[in-house]
C-alpha cells in the first residue's frame, strides 16, 4: 500500500511539473557507458563533434554521448576538476585552456585522488583502428611532447591530456594590399616594423588591429621568446636555470630573467602595439573583435593576430573581396645575440631566405652552428596548443571516453571535422594536398594555414615547471602580461617604454625575488 501511494504521488508530481518551470527531469546515468561531456563552443563550432560522436556511437551502440549542463568558458578547469566526483560527474572536456599544470597538484586539489587527469599513456600507444601507425605516431610534431611528463629518473613519459583541434595562431595579413603596395612578407622583426609597417603607413592604412578585449598578440610574444633561447633553452628558462661556466652545471640563477634577449622582446612588442609607433589601430582598447576583424576584411588593418577559426567567424561579415593570408613569424631581430657569425639584421634576413629555400647559396661567412639555429628557430609557431581534451582520473565512463580520444585520429574523423569546419583538423597527420577534392575547395587563407604548419615546432608549455606554477613569479608590474596597459594606456605618464620595462625587470629580479619563488615552488 505504501509502494502504491508513493508511485501515485510521483506521477502526480510529474503531472503538475508540466506547468512548472523546472518539471521532472532524468537524472543523468552516471555509468561507464554514458558519456557526459563539455565542449568550448568557439570559432570552430559543434557540428564536427556532433558527427563525431554519432559515427562512434554506430560502432559502440551501448555508449551515449550526454552534454553535461552549462557552457564550458575558458578558466574554468581548475573549478570543475577540483570539485571531485560527488560535484564533478562529466567524463570528457574539450576545453581550450593549458591543464598540464594540474598534474603538478597532485592530491592537493582532490582529497584521495592522486591526480585529477587521467593517465592517457595507454591512448598515445594504441594504434590507429585500420592502419598500422600508432596514435603518437600519427599525431602532429610535437603535440604529444606538450601533453607529457618526463620522468628524471626513468626516461619514462608519461601523457595527461589530448589535443582536440589542430590550428594556428599567428599573423594574418592582407595579401592583396601587400601585393598592391609591392611588399614582401617580412623575415625578421626589424624587417617588419622598419619596412612593412613603415610602408603600409605610407599607404595611408593601418598595419596592426587588435581588439584589447579579446587579444591574441601574447601569442606571438611567446614564439619570440621561444625563438630566441631555443627550445632546448626556453625549458632551463622556465625552470629558472642559468649554465655556470666555472662548475660546468645548471644552476638556480636570476640572471636566467635579466637576459638581454628580454629587452629585444619587449621592444619588439612596444613596436607591435605602442602608442609612440602607431603600427597599432588607434582604437584597440575598445574596439570589440568583431570590429577589429572588420577593419582587416575592409582592407584598413593589414594585419591581425588571430586563430584559423577566423574564417569561419567572418562569414557573417562583409569584406572587399581581399585574399588573406598567414605569414611565418618573423625571426626576431635581437636573436642575433645568439649567433656570433650573424651580426646584423641584413644577414640575419639573408639567412631566413636561406634556411626557407628561397635562395640556395649559402650566405658568406656564416656558421653551420648559426644557420641550425635560425633553422630550428623558424620552425617555432604557435599551434593551437589550449584546444586541449581531458578525462577526470575518477570519471565513471573514462574508459569509453578514451576510446573516443582514439577515434579522434582516425581518417574517418578527420575528413570529417575538415569537411565540417572549413578545413580545420583534428591534429594528426594527413595528407590534404593529395585529397585534391577538399584542397581544391580551400581558400587561400586555409592552405597558407597548412603552409605554415608543415614542419613547424610548437612553443614550451610553461605550466609543466612548478616554479611558473607556483613560483607566483612577477616582473615588475602585474599589467605587463599582455602588455596593453604597459604600452597603450590612455593616460600617457602610466606608459613605459620597452627599455624603462627592461630596466625595471633588471631592478626588480634579485636573488631575494628568485628564492622567494623558488620556495613557492617548493624547490628549496
Amino acid at each position: 500500500m505504501k509502494k502504491s501511494v508513493c508511485t501515485t504521488l510521483a506521477v502526480l508530481l510529474c503531472a503538475v511539473s508540466m506547468f512548472s518551470v523546472v518539471g521532472c527531469q532524468k537524472k543523468v546515468a552516471n555509468d561507464e557507458y554514458t558519456i557526459e561531456y563539455q565542449l568550448y563552443n568557439g570559432g570552430y563550432g559543434m557540428e564536427w563533434f556532433d558527427q563525431a560522436t554519432a559515427k562512434f556511437t554506430e560502432k559502440h551502440p551501448e555508449v551515449k554521448f550526454v552534454k553535461t549542463k552549462g557552457t564550458l568558458q575558458y578558466g574554468q578547469a581548475q573549478t570543475l576538476l577540483s570539485a571531485g566526483p560527488n560535484a564533478t560527474t562529466t567524463d570528457l572536456f574539450l576545453g581550450t585552456e593549458p591543464v598540464m599544470k594540474y598534474v603538478l597538484y597532485g592530491d592537493s586539489l582532490v582529497k584521495g585522488v592522486d591526480c585529477v587527469l587521467e593517465d592517457l599513456t595507454d591512448v598515445y600507444n594504441a594504434t590507429v583502428e585500420g592502419e598500422n601507425v600508432t596514435v603518437k605516431e600519427k599525431m602532429v610534431q610535437g603535440f604529444a611532447d606538450y601533453y607529457s611528463y618526463v620522468n628524471e629518473d626513468t626516461g619514462e613519459r608519461t601523457y595527461y591530456a589530448y589535443p582536440w583541434i589542430a590550428g594556428v595562431t599567428a599573423i594574418v595579413y592582407n595579401a592583396t594590399q601587400f601585393e598592391n603596395m609591392g611588399l614582401s612578407v617580412p623575415r625578421t622583426t626589424d624587417e617588419l616594423f622598419d619596412v612593412t609597417c613603415e610602408t603600409i603607413k605610407r599607404n595611408n592604412k593601418t598595419p596592426f588591429v587588435a581588439s584589447q578585449q579579446n587579444s591574441y598578440d601574447n601569442f606571438l610574444w611567446e614564439v619570440w621568446r621561444n625563438q630566441y633561447y631555443s627550445i632546448e633553452g626556453i625549458e632551463l628558462y622556465y625552470q629558472g636555470k642559468t649554465y655556470n661556466e666555472e662548475s660546468g652545471k645548471y644552476s638556480y640563477s636570476e640572471e636566467t630573467f635579466k637576459d638581454i634577449g628580454e629587452l629585444y622582446i619587449a621592444d619588439a612588442v612596444e613596436k607591435m602595439i605602442g602608442v609612440r609607433y602607431g603600427n597599432m589601430h588607434k582604437n584597440v582598447n575598445t574596439m570589440t573583435f568583431t570590429q577589429a576583424q572588420a577593419q582587416l576584411l575592409l582592407g584598413e588593418g593589414l594585419m591581425y593576430v588571430c586563430g584559423d577559426w577566423l574564417e569561419n567567424e567572418m562569414k557573417k561579415q562583409t569584406g572587399n573581396g581581399d585574399t588573406l593570408k598567414y605569414m611565418k613569424t618573423p625571426i626576431l631581430s635581437g636573436i642575433i645575440n645568439k649567433t656570433p657569425t650573424i651580426s646584423d639584421d641584413a644577414t640575419l634576413r639573408t639567412v631566413v631566405s636561406y634556411v626557407d629555400g628561397d635562395i640556395t647559396q649559402k650566405p658568406a661567412g656564416v656558421s653551420d652552428e648559426d644557420i641550425e639555429y635560425i633553422r630550428q628557430a623558424r620552425r617555432i609557431e604557435n599551434l593551437s596548443t589550449f584546444q586541449t581534451a581531458y578525462i577526470p582520473s575518477y570519471a565513471s565512463a573514462k574508459d569509453m571516453a578514451k576510446e573516443f580520444l582514439k577515434f579522434l585520429a582516425t581518417d574517418e574523423v578527420i575528413k570529417i571535422c575538415l569537411d565540417a569546419t572549413g578545413g580545420s583538423s583534428v591534429p594528426f597527420a594527413y595528407d590534404i594536398r593529395s585529397d585534391a577534392s577538399r584542397w581544391n575547395g580551400y581558400s587561400e587563407f586555409i592552405k597558407s594555414k597548412y603552409d605554415l604548419m608543415e614542419n613547424a615546432q610548437m612553443v614550451v608549455d610553461p605550466n609543466k615547471y612548478r616554479l611558473q606554477v607556483f613560483g607566483s613569479l612577477r616582473f615588475c608590474d602585474s599589467s605587463v602580461g599582455n602588455g596593453y596597459g604597459y604600452y597603450t594606456s590612455k593616460n600617457a605618464s602610466d606608459r613605459n617604454t620597452a627599455q624603462e620595462y627592461y630596466d625595471n625587470r633588471v631592478s626588480y629580479v634579485t636573488r631575494s625575488w628568485l628564492d622567494t619563488a623558488l620556495k613557492r615552488a617548493g624547490i628549496i
